[in-house]
């Protein structure tokens, strides 16, 4: 049996050093870069380097919309104010109500237009959440911070491959991130084919909600005790 155990050992070391996932970390770049600074709390959890530039789906759609509303009423209001001057008062009075029924009318179009959006943002992260869940083992690392560090740079750089986005690998945990949303990336894109479809901006915002989900699974209402456990 120690025999065994022994050969048992040296093909999985075999197995480890040769794999082709070592392709990607061939490269030692700490002698050329910082390392990830620490937030103080003594567990060593890394600073979260997140983007917080991605625009919420919902909000640019609203912004959009109610953007259009705005200039028609621009470019209407120019051309009434010579006309009340040059024209009696009763003439300005009529024209100048025309102007907001329209927007009291597309007002509430937008804001269910924008509930639509939303709900179907949920819906399809629902079903990205469902597929890593089974799929996946990135997601359950063994401490809590380490789970939502991983979570959040795997889908980060998803997000990036899935937009187009210039991947930047800084670091070795950022080819390690990479790797493992080089192969999701290419899984979302074959089983779901609304993927093609959507815009960058919905592609970010369903990635966004992703990581919501996934973080209140298996952290928040996760019953692991050590996840929490400092000394662990």
């Amino acid at each position: 049996m120690g025999f065994e155990g022994a050969v048992n050992m040296a093909r999985d070391m075999y197995n480890a050093i040769y794999s082709p996932l070592m392709k990607l970390a061939k490269d030692d770049i700490r002698g050329q870069q910082n390392l990830p600074s620490t937030n103080g709390n003594g567990n060593g959890k890394a600073t979260k380097e997140l983007s917080e530039q991605v625009v919420s789906l919902v909000q640019q759609q609203v912004k959009e919309a109610t953007s259009q509303v705005k200039q028609p009423a621009k470019e209407v209001a120019p051309q009434v104010q010579p006309q009340a001057k040059e024209v009696a008062p009763q003439v300005a009075k009529e024209v100048a109500p025309q102007v907001q029924p329209q927007t009291k009318e597309v007002a509430p179009q937008v804001q269910l237009q924008a509930k639509e959006i939303a709900s179907y943002i949920q819906e399809r992260a629902a079903e990205v959440t469902k597929l890593i869940q089974e799929r996946c083992l990135w997601q359950f690392h063994s401490r809590a911070w380490d789970r939502e560090e991983n979570i959040n740079g795997v889908l980060n750089k998803t997000a990036q491959i899935l937009t187009g986005e210039k991947v930047v690998l800084e670091t070795l945990i950022d080819r390690g991130f990479y790797a493992d949303a080089k192969i999701l990336s290419a899984d979302l894109e074959i089983r779901f084919a609304w993927l093609n479809s959507m815009e960058n901006s919905q592609k970010k915002a369903v990635l966004e909600a992703v990581k919501g989900m996934l973080v209140d699974i298996v952290i928040t209402k996760s019953k692991n005790g050590e996840l929490h456990y400092s000394l662990y």
